[in-house]
């Protein structure tokens, strides 16, 4: 004896009121209970007769009615399959095979159109029209949700895009991964500018993604103090490998460009003591007065044939900036927290093992403020727009006006 029957599990209505459908197969008098994964209904919108899910009404949000009758309807013919296999090829049955046979395959019509749309949104921003460092953000960021269908079993679709997707990404990406709060917060903005963009094309109507707010967590400023900049570029290395490296992040402390902007740097953009050249990122282009020390980096390499600084690689570069702060004695106990959901832990680190690339950039940024440059005149240079961005500078500036408040008061105290 074979039978099955899909019910909704009334015992199990969630706060949205929608409750869990599932499979209950009999064999030789054994019943085994399977939930259907992803699959919900509201008890009134359940057909016990036909066990299936009723369209909602006019008034009524809508409740997938067709893609999760989708879901039930693959199950069945797997169920019908098996029955033929164990009623004519004399398959012996067992709740191994039972679930072996029943493993549902995702790439259903609906999964195919919601990556075969993502397929079609990172052709259309690839280079030029966004750069290579962006797309790749992307793409990763996108990983991380293919990831979570993976191990979840959630299956990805444009209607299953809704609060009970966000809550348990969510809870997989903290409790699970233990990813950092502000890398979920971009995973959400990755995911609700594609769902926005397809919106606007028509491939989807629905608007659940705008109820996702993730709130970016403020981060720890690292940035080298005029002093610890002066310690670095005097310094003296035995190997020429860490000399272009010290110089390429020196360079950055004095003009805010990127990596990607210096990788990119070429003789023509140097113009009459200004480099102007359009931005990799943003496609914005910069007008940056060069100050002496700057001019002193570019006139140290007037001989090199491929540019006018060294050529070095990212992973490359992050490792041996770190090196060259080390032997620079740039090693304060400096403190850096993490945010992982509602609990943020500090730990303590000699500060050239938080030197990366980026760290150019902030410095530049915070000492131009510290020796009075306007807010207005530093954006300009390094072409923040985002104000929220730009704010946390001002703080760590202030906090370092503190620092030489207190050090100049303190010795006026000792005489």
């Amino acid at each position: 004896m074979f039978k099955y029957n899909f019910n909704i599990i009334i015992q199990k209505e969630d706060r949205h009121g929608l409750c869990p459908i599932q499979l209950t197969i009999i064999y030789n008098y054994k019943r085994i209970r399977k939930a259907i994964p992803n699959v919900k209904s509201s008890i009134n919108n359940w057909d016990a007769k036909k066990q299936r899910i009723k369209h909602h009404t006019k008034n009524e949000l809508d409740n997938y009615a067709d893609e999760y009758n989708d879901v039930i309807l693959e199950y069945e013919k797997k169920l019908i399959h098996l029955k033929k296999e164990i009623g004519i090829k004399h398959v012996t049955f067992s709740e191994d095979l039972l679930l072996e046979r029943l493993s549902y395959n995702r790439k259903t019509k609906y999964d195919n159109y919601f990556y075969d749309k993502y397929d079609e949104y990172v052709e259309m921003i690839k280079p030029p029209i966004k750069a290579a460092q962006t797309v790749k953000g992307f793409v990763t960021c996108f990983n991380k949700i293919r990831e979570f269908e993976k191990e979840k079993e959630y299956i990805i679709s444009f209607e299953n895009i809704n609060t009970e997707f966000y809550e348990r990404i969510r809870s997989y990406m903290f409790d699970d991964k233990k990813y950092a709060s502000n890398y979920f917060v971009k995973v959400i903005a990755t995911l609700k500018t594609f769902m926005s963009w397809a919106e606007e094309r028509g491939y989807t109507n629905n608007q659940n993604y705008k109820k996702f707010k993730a709130i970016e967590k403020e981060v720890d400023i690292i940035a080298l103090d005029e002093v610890e900049l002066n310690k670095l570029l005097n310094c003296k290395y035995d190997t020429a490998r860490l000399e272009k490296v010290r110089d390429v992040f020196c360079f950055s402390c004095y003009t805010g460009l990127r990596l990607s902007d210096i990788l990119s740097l070429k003789s023509e953009h140097i113009i009459n003591g200004y480099l102007i050249k359009d931005v990799v990122k943003t496609r914005q282009k910069i007008r940056i007065p060069l100050t002496k020390h700057a001019i002193q980096i570019l006139e140290k390499y007037n001989d090199l044939i491929t540019g006018p600084l060294p050529i070095i690689s990212g992973p490359k570069y992050n490792e041996y900036i770190k090196e060259c702060c080390r032997i620079a004695g740039i090693d304060t106990p400096t403190s850096i927290s993490r945010h992982v959901g509602n609990t943020c832990t500090s730990t303590i680190h000699p500060k050239y093992e938080l030197i990366t690339s980026h760290v150019g950039r902030k410095t530049f940024t915070t000492l131009s403020l510290v020796k009075g440059m306007s807010e207005t005149a530093v954006k300009l240079i390094t072409g923040h727009k985002r104000d929220e961005h730009f704010r946390k500078y001002i703080k760590y500036t202030d906090e370092n006006k503190k620092v030489e408040m207190d050090k100049a008061w303190n010795q006026v105290d000792k005489i």
